[in-house]
């Protein structure tokens, strides 16, 4: 799990409508129980299909897989931290099959956590049929019977219907709307800006997982530090050297998203990566600086962009990024009201750029922006508050477009 990012009230500008063709269930198979999880709208290698249908098989270790997808849902239906105005939480958790592997990924209800489970090739006796993105369908009922299941026999596990099932299955029997929070979405680019630096600290199997989750204070105040200690970790309340912190349920800034998307070269770049983008298991990043004629930071840099609108994440197990393609549109401004306001400042003709800086006028007042290190630097309020913890201002973001443009 990692957290994205402060969470803010917000108010929902689009809603999403999930038309599944059943519900999902478990229900009894030879020698154990069959999974079968509805999907909803996605886009696959083929294109968009309204009800993707990405794999078949039997889990090869299906207690601690069926553990994982519940303890991934659960995440989607939890809040960790309650706001004067609430959010709708999306409470399906959105699947994407790489070709050899799935990954359900899920967000709290406060956006404040990420959690994803990765099944990968050893855990499933085939390979899936096709890859894409898609939203299943974890009901309550589905997650009580699959609770049951992952502690006997074997569990064949089908995300979405195959072609027989969906000829003689009845239209949309299962529907319900569900507003679509901003910050879902842009927790998808926050979460992969915060993995690529990211190090492995330890791994944990089996029972040294399972003491290591139930040590940890559940309403602890202050930051905890994670340590490695022998074959488990330990905790301590100041860092040390090694060790990972474990921040509960604070949030993280977007630690300068904000300043590679407002770039108009890494846009165009981002377009062309796009185009060249294959649903492998895991981004060749010099396959794509080849076939793109970049180098291995302008193609990160496009991959960034690609992933604030949630089109790649980032594997930090792997050290890698991943394609992923949302099953819902968004604007890209839509999720970073700041560099929208940035590009109306610039097309307006309200920025004009010196040798270290820029002028800008926002309505009635005029901002000096200086451009600098580690931070370039506003004269506006919002700066003076957060002075870089946040990111970028829209003046500086204005001035950066119209200094490359």
């Amino acid at each position: 799990m990692s957290q994205p990012g402060s969470t803010f009230p917000v108010v929902a500008a689009i809603e999403l409508t999930y038309a599944y063709q059943a519900s999902s269930l478990v229900r009894p198979a030879r020698n154990g129980s069959e999974l079968l999880l509805a999907t909803c709208g996605g886009l696959t290698e083929a294109g968009p299909v309204a009800h993707p249908y990405l794999f078949r098989g039997f889990l090869t270790d299906p207690g601690p897989a069926a553990l994982g997808m519940l303890a991934c849902a659960a995440v989607a239906r939890a809040r960790y931290y309650t706001a004067a105005s609430t959010v709708s939480a999306l409470r399906d958790p959105v699947v994407t099959s790489n070709g050899d592997r799935l990954r359900f990924e899920s967000f709290s209800g406060c956006c404040g956590v990420h959690a994803r489970l990765d099944l990968l090739p050893s855990a499933l006796d085939v390979p899936p049929v096709a890859s894409g993105t898609t939203n299943v369908d974890f009901n309550e009922p589905m997650r009580a019977a699959l609770a049951g299941a992952a502690a006997t026999g074997v569990l064949l596990l089908s995300v979405g219907a195959d072609e027989v099932r969906v000829t003689t299955a009845e239209a949309s029997v299962a529907e319900r709307k569900v507003p679509l929070p901003d910050r879902w979405v842009k927790g998808f680019g926050e979460v992969q800006a915060l993995a690529r630096p990211m190090r492995p600290v330890a791994e944990l199997t089996g029972t040294d997982a399972q003491q290591f989750v139930r040590a940890i204070p559940r309403r602890a105040r202050h930051p905890l530090w994670a340590v490695p200690a022998g074959r488990s970790l330990t905790l301590t309340t100041s860092p040390r050297p090694g060790a990972a912190c474990l921040a509960g349920a604070h949030r993280l800034a977007e630690l300068g998203l904000l300043g590679r998307l407002a770039d108009p070269s890494v846009s165009a770049d981002a377009d062309l990566v796009s185009v060249l983008l294959a649903w492998d298991p895991v981004i060749d990043l010099g396959r794509l600086a080849a076939e793109a004629d970049f180098s291995a930071e302008r193609t990160v840099a496009a991959l960034t962009h690609l992933a604030a609108s949630g089109r790649v994440g980032y594997d930090l197990a792997e050290e890698s990024f991943f394609h992923r393609e949302l099953p819902f549109g968004q604007a890209l401004e839509a999720m970073h009201p700041r560099l929208a306001g940035a590009r109306a400042l610039v097309s307006s003709g309200s920025v004009v750029v010196g040798e270290r800086g820029a002028l800008v006028r926002s309505g009635d007042t005029e901002h000096r922006v200086t451009f600098g290190s580690p931070h370039d630097i506003c004269t506006c309020p919002w700066w003076g508050k957060h002075r870089g913890t946040r990111g970028p201002c829209k003046h500086v973001l204005a001035a950066r477009m119209a200094a490359t443009s």
